[in-house]
């Protein structure tokens, strides 16, 4: 089934039975100025149904859903910091996670553990990693600086990534646990 949209930064769910998108006002307006952007909307691709699950135009960027598809993370500008923010998609309630500056940013498709407590993911800074407590807050933000493509080595233990030094690109490890 084919599924018009208008906007950009389109993310597949688990499942790939819905994806998320930056949606903008109208087709005429798909291009990236915040003025013309509606939020963030899930489409189901088995219906088509388009659901606005965020109604700010400064919530932008769709990062990641949870394992259980459940949740979905995003970044946004809505506060003066760009940060990191979770909607619950059958309440529509939404958290924000990040508020510094300094905290690492997150982009799209990031490495999620099993138990949703750690997300890592590599940006223009380096390799970001939050580690987030019981009750769904950030209780730690490291950035590793100069470090790019970060995967599993093992799930939901060991992360590899890949490190620049004086003698060339490496591979360095960090431990999750």
């Amino acid at each position: 089934k084919n599924v018009g949209t208008y906007g950009g930064l389109h993310l597949f769910s688990p499942d790939e039975k819905q994806f998320a998108y930056y949606k903008f006002a109208s087709p005429a307006l798909d291009r990236d100025l915040p003025g013309d952007a509606l939020g963030i909307t899930v489409v189901d691709i088995g219906t088509g149904r388009e659901t606005l699950v965020t109604d700010n135009a400064q919530d932008g960027q769709p990062v990641a859903f949870s394992a259980d598809g459940k949740k979905l993370y995003y970044n946004s500008a809505s506060t003066s910091v760009y940060s990191l923010w979770v909607v619950d998609l059958a309440s529509r309630d939404v958290k924000q996670l990040t508020k510094e500056a300094l905290d690492p940013s997150i982009n799209k498709n990031p490495l999620i553990s099993s138990n949703g407590k750690t997300m890592v993911s590599s940006s223009e800074e380096g390799i970001g990693m939050l580690t987030f407590d019981d009750k769904g807050e950030v209780s730690s933000a490291k950035l590793i600086p100069k470090g790019t493509d970060a995967r599993w080595l093992k799930k939901d233990e060991i992360i590899t990534y890949r490190a620049q030094g004086k003698g060339g690109t490496y591979w360095e490890f960090i431990s999750v646990n």
